[in-house]
């Protein structure tokens, strides 16, 4: 008999804004992202995961990458959204 998992598998989210998207989810009330990927029209898009044994939150991600500020408050805001409609099914 396999064991039961230790955590429940949270939904990866997407959001884009203006050639940038990052790939995000949700554990407990924190944003973890998992990869940024830059598109442009003179270059094929440069895509960057991030480690999964490590935790890279949100203003990790805004130090590291500060000229994307768009993108992280565009995140944000999607954030607020889910916590305040707390549905089970959307977390």
């Amino acid at each position: 008999m396999s064991a039961a998992p230790s955590q429940r598998t949270h939904r990866t989210r997407y959001t884009s804004v203006d050639g940038k998207q990052a790939a995000w989810r949700m554990i407990g009330s924190t944003i973890e992202i998992l990869a940024l990927t830059v598109t442009s029209t003179a270059r094929p898009p440069d895509t960057i995961a991030f480690d999964d044994n490590s935790c890279h939150d949100l203003c990790w991600a805004r130090e590291r990458f500060s000229k994307f500020t768009d993108l992280w408050d565009a995140i944000r805001s999607e954030y607020w959204h889910l916590l305040l409609h707390n549905d089970a099914h959307v977390i």
